[in-house]
């Protein structure tokens, strides 16, 4: 319950700092698109932009997690930075293929 007097104690009060930053922010997001699922709003322009705002959050932090680690004197292997970064690019890669869903339920609803 004292002070810690170690140089290491602000970098790693930041990575997981950035990563409760990135657990509230995929959550909330991920209540946001929830939501529109349960209204019936599935491939609409508003979840596509939650699922690329969510992968390319979560690729920053595990970025940003990796620059901390390497960058500073601490001694911890933090592999969660790159499960972040692969993580997030599968969630921007799933942004696409939203989007093509998008463009082809239009094309569909311009056929009708």
């Amino acid at each position: 319950m004292g002070k810690d007097d170690s140089d290491t104690f602000i970098w790693k009060a930041l990575v997981q700092a950035i990563e409760c930053y990135a657990i509230f922010f995929i959550g909330l997001l991920a209540y946001f698109m929830a939501s529109n699922v349960k209204k019936g709003k599935v491939f609409c322009r508003i979840n596509q932009r939650i699922l690329s705002a969510i992968g390319i959050s979560t690729m920053l932090s595990g970025v940003l997690i990796n620059v901390i680690v390497n960058l500073t004197p601490i001694d911890v292997f933090h592999q969660n930075s790159i499960l972040l970064i692969v993580i997030g690019a599968v969630f921007v890669l799933v942004s696409f293929v939203f989007e093509v869903g998008i463009r082809m339920q239009e094309e569909q609803d311009l056929t009708i």
